[in-house]
């Protein structure tokens, strides 16, 4: 009998999609946990997912002069059906890496790359975090998204009250983004963050029983910022030095906002002008 396994892997793929819907919704239940494992494992029996091998990302990767997986900086493997990281974890000295629309369903072997910059796993499996372990060797992540995934628990987002640097997450879309004190808790857990999905994160948020004016409150309309932007380059264009670019751009509208959005910058803006003309006579 011939089997179309093109439109078993549709099947497969209509499954994913239809409990996605639903755990944006709510916390999936063990029974859609079950059906969503059973899916994948179907799906990387029939071949039809992957991990990625050193001679995969080699070629890939666009790495000419630098025949080692430890020399790749750069990283962009969205919707290649990718189950494992596989060798990526080899990849050392990783700056950017971008693994949205997989079926990645942890990362922690990610621990191995400490210069990530900028890491996007969005709209994959991910249901739990790493521990502060793995947060802690992040020195350098700035961006992190994480957005349309099955994260559910509080707990999750205190792991990450270590990575001291980071300035951007997104997480809406995901079960955890309906709790009602979930920006909340996410805000006063990690001090080093600056916006959260489509916000940049007022000052109403972080001082406790503060009054500002309409224009101050948290989540005001401009306040809002673009933290997971599309680029006009074509996949095979983009290289190390666009995607930080647009890095720096993320960070730099941020900073923008709030120089006209934050009370306290404000008034320190002010201060510091006013002590510049004093001192100046």
């Amino acid at each position: 009998m011939f089997v179309n396994k093109g439109q078993d892997f549709q099947n497969i793929l209509q499954v994913r999609q239809n409990l996605q819907r639903k755990t944006k919704k709510t916390t999936p239940s063990k029974w859609e946990n079950r059906l969503a494992d059973a899916a994948l494992r179907q799906a990387a029996e029939g071949g039809y997912l992957i991990s990625p091998s050193r001679a995969f990302l080699l070629e890939r990767c666009q790495t000419a002069g630098k025949p080692s997986l430890k020399d790749i900086e750069y990283i962009h493997l969205s919707h290649f059906h990718i189950r494992t990281l596989g060798h990526i974890q080899s990849c050392r000295h990783l700056r950017v890496c971008i693994l949205n629309n997989n079926y990645l369903t942890r990362f922690s072997a990610l621990e191995n790359c400490p210069y990530l910059v900028r890491l996007d796993l969005h709209s994959n499996q991910i249901t739990k975090l790493p521990d502060e372990n793995f947060w802690r060797e992040m020195k350098s992540l700035r961006i992190l998204n994480l957005h349309d995934n099955g994260i559910g628990k509080l707990e999750d987002i205190q792991s990450l009250c270590v990575c001291v640097n980071l300035v951007v997450l997104t997480l809406y879309d995901t079960p955890l983004s309906l709790k009602a004190n979930y920006r909340h808790h996410t805000v006063n857990s990690i001090w080093s963050l600056k916006a959260l999905d489509h916000h940049v994160i007022g000052d109403e948020e972080i001082i406790e029983d503060s009054l500002f004016s309409k224009r101050f409150t948290a989540m005001n309309p401009k306040l809002f910022v673009d933290l997971c932007p599309k680029q006009n380059e074509a996949l095979n264009d983009r290289t190390l030095q666009s995607e930080m670019k647009t890095v720096r751009k993320i960070l730099s509208d941020i900073n923008r906002i709030l120089v006209h959005g934050s009370p306290v910058v404000v008034i320190q803006r002010w201060v510091r002008g006013h002590l510049s003309r004093k001192a100046l006579g």
